[in-house]
């Protein structure tokens, strides 16, 4: 294999949200771009967004902070989540949690962007 294609492999095993997405491809239950949307819930989503909201009026690196950790926290627990799916073969239970993790990657994101800031 091409040295890029080694590299684009390495990137996808390295990182959890990419190796579910590909996992789930392999098994024939892929998670389309932009359909995270609509596999969780109402309630999921006022989460994120009450979080969002959160890390948007956070004023002090303490805050930030924590919130980062609590993200933390929860992406750990949606990969703790998708090994027993995907353990169990449950592959649209490991659908739906890998749209949460891509909610929480992305807040994840935002928090760093956010620390960059102030």
């Amino acid at each position: 294999p091409a040295a890029h294609e080694v590299t684009r492999a390495y990137q996808i095993v390295r990182h959890p949200h990419p190796r579910a997405c590909h996992l789930l491809e392999l098994a024939g239950f892929p998670v389309e771009e932009g359909s995270a949307g609509g596999l969780v819930d109402g309630p999921f989503l006022m989460s994120i967004m009450d979080i969002r909201e959160s890390v948007e009026d956070a004023e002090s690196p303490a805050v930030l902070r924590r919130l980062f950790e609590e993200n933390n926290g929860r992406m750990e627990e949606s990969c703790r989540g998708l090994e027993a799916h995907f353990g169990r073969d449950d592959f649209e239970t490991a659908r739906k949690k890998t749209a949460e993790l891509s909610y929480w990657v992305r807040i994840d994101e935002e928090l760093r962007e956010r620390m960059d800031e102030i």
